[in-house]
């Protein structure tokens, strides 16, 4: 039971210093074999973690690798500008249908999304009073 290090190396990965870790790893009955890398960069470490079965990670492994080593600072601009979505709570104030409410208040997801965020069903009728997530950008 537990975990157990098979390998681990100290490489850098695109110019930041990590340490790239191949482990097993008890998961109920069955044992997991996987790759963690902790990388330094720009003051902080980062962790990404894959796993899969123990007897397919060969065929993984270099997706695991290729995954790792693609870590580095974003540089598209496009990327760097995009802003996260709002949620915000609304009181209902008239009935009416979810897409109804998506629509009134231009829900930045779809109407499935908004009501997985609000534990309804996508065709749930909202009552006056109540309280709903909205999501904008």
């Amino acid at each position: 039971p537990g975990t157990r290090v098979l390998t681990s190396t100290r490489q850098p990965i695109n110019g930041s210093p990590a340490v790239i870790t191949v482990f097993d790893a008890a998961a109920g009955q069955d044992i997991v074999r996987g790759m963690v890398a902790h990388i330094s960069f720009a003051g902080r470490t980062y962790r990404l973690l894959g796993y899969t079965p123990q007897a397919r990670f060969n065929a993984y492994a270099r997706q695991l690798e290729a995954v790792i080593s693609s870590f580095g600072p974003v540089t598209d601009p496009a990327v760097l500008q995009v802003q996260p979505n709002r949620i915000d709570v609304v009181e209902v104030q008239t009935r009416m249908t979810l897409e109804a409410f998506a629509n009134q208040y231009r829900a930045a997801v779809p109407v499935a999304e908004l009501a997985r965020i609000n534990q309804l069903e996508a065709s749930a009728t909202l009552e006056p009073g109540m309280l709903v997530k909205r999501v904008s950008s």
